[in-house]
């Protein structure tokens, strides 16, 4: 019994003896350190407002084809564009059928070549002052030309006094006795009765062409002293400006048929890719419908909401930084373009819609992105910025773990600033230093 006792005793002093010599050849593993390792370097911190919205072309265009609104239905007799397609301003997109425009414009075109024709002067002032004289002859004075104009073999005065003879020779054969007899007293009233309106009438015209050959000999004179005019270079005669002034309303007429005939060719008015199309050829339309949507994909803008406590720490032309959620790696360069100043009110909180523009991206994005917006309000110093919760509180003051081969040494720091859960070291640590961040 007592030499198992001894057996166990011995057991257990060289288990202790082993255990002992373990752990005194053994090296011990250093502790781990819990947390993340950072290097010291300079960096700004900015303040910044947080937003989100979505990422838009706000450059595009509803075409249609131009010209006036009519009731009447067109035909598009060619489409040469499609869904997706990169076009470049001036390209013909779409053409309406022309047949009726090109007739107008040859119609047009011939009116034209007429009045061009049509347009002569006279040589000179002496033929135009002939021409006027044989025209009017008012080398005889105001009186004789009305005389004549009234009272000459065609002239209108002969013909009232006709008509008043007439009259006279009508009332003379119902003033017969036998005449009397036979139709009554009747007969020789309706005879006076139109008499009198035979003798009106006659004043009437004759007071009309009298006023007709004054207008005459006046027109007359003017054409006389235009020839003269024009033969000493100061006026064109009155028949040369009135062919003028028809020449001119021909070239506004088909001017405005040209401007018809371009108006059945739908053109792309700038760079930018075919986002929908809604025609087809052989389509029956009116001019007033959309046919096809165009947007530059060049011009792009973040339309955000931002909370009523930011809104008023955001100024135009502030940098911003974009991140979309298509791309999770990637950051996009901006600036405020806009902030809304009536805000939206739902369910008791108000927003504000602010626009961000985005600089070239350098790659192809798509409209209605979901996007998330930094705005810097205010750019930071640079400095040694460090996260808030790599300082400690010590007795002796804040300290930072500094990490020097393998092990944690702590270290005093004077501190500064504090900004967007960072904090600036004054001094204690130098750049390019390591320090534990719990």
């Amino acid at each position: 019994m007592k030499r198992l006792a001894g057996v166990v005793i011995g057991v257990v002093i060289l288990l202790v003896v082993a255990l002992a010599l373990y752990n005194v050849l053994t090296p011990k593993e250093e502790g781990k350190l819990e947390g993340e390792i950072i290097t010291l370097e300079k960096s700004t911190s900015a303040k910044m407002v947080n937003a989100s919205g979505n990422l838009k072309m706000p450059h595009y265009s509803d075409l249609h084809f131009k010209g006036e609104m009519t009731l009447t239905m067109k035909t598009v007799a060619g489409l040469f564009v499609d869904d997706g397609n990169l076009v470049k301003k001036g390209d013909l997109l779409a053409v309406l059928d022309s047949d009726d425009a090109e007739r107008a414009l040859a119609k047009a075109e011939a009116n034209y070549v007429k009045e061009l024709k049509g347009r002569t002067s006279p040589i000179d002032g002496s033929k135009a002052y002939g021409k006027v004289v044989s025209d009017y002859d008012v080398e005889n004075n105001y009186e004789d030309w009305i005389r004549e104009e009234m009272y000459g073999d065609e002239g209108l005065h002969g013909a009232a006094m006709d008509l008043l003879s007439a009259s006279g020779e009508s009332i003379a054969t119902v003033l017969n006795p036998m005449y009397y007899r036979l139709k009554g007293p009747v007969s020789i009233t309706t005879a006076l009765a139109g008499w009198g309106a035979n003798w009106s009438s006659a004043i009437t015209k004759n007071n009309e062409e009298r006023f007709a050959a004054a207008w005459n000999y006046k027109e007359a004179l003017e054409d006389i002293d235009d020839a003269l005019k024009y033969q000493r270079g100061e006026k064109k005669p009155r028949d040369l400006r009135h062919a003028e002034e028809n020449l001119e309303l021909c070239e506004i007429s088909l001017e405005d048929v040209k401007n018809d005939l371009e108006d059945t060719k739908l053109i792309a008015p700038f760079d930018g890719i075919v986002n929908r199309v809604d025609i087809r050829e052989g389509d029956r339309l009116d001019l007033a419908k959309t046919v096809m949507v165009l947007v530059d994909p060049s011009e792009l803008e973040v339309e955000a909401v931002i909370d009523e406590m930011d809104v008023l720490k955001v100024k135009l032309g502030q940098r911003a930084v974009i991140m979309l959620d298509a791309l999770p790696n990637r950051e996009f360069v901006g600036k405020v373009k806009s902030v809304e100043t009536m805000g939206s009110l739902e369910a008791g909180v108000v927003t504000y819609e602010v626009k961000i523009e985005m600089e070239d991206p350098g790659m192809e994005l798509k409209d209605n992105l979901t996007a998330f917006v930094e705005i810097i309000i205010e750019e930071g110093k640079e400095a040694l910025w460090v996260p808030s919760e790599a300082i400690e509180m010590a007795e002796r003051g804040p300290v930072v773990s500094v990490v020097v081969n393998g092990e944690v040494q702590k270290q005093r720091v004077l501190l500064g600033e504090t900004s967007e859960g960072m904090t600036e070291i004054l001094s204690g640590v130098l750049e390019g230093e390591e320090i534990l961040v719990h």
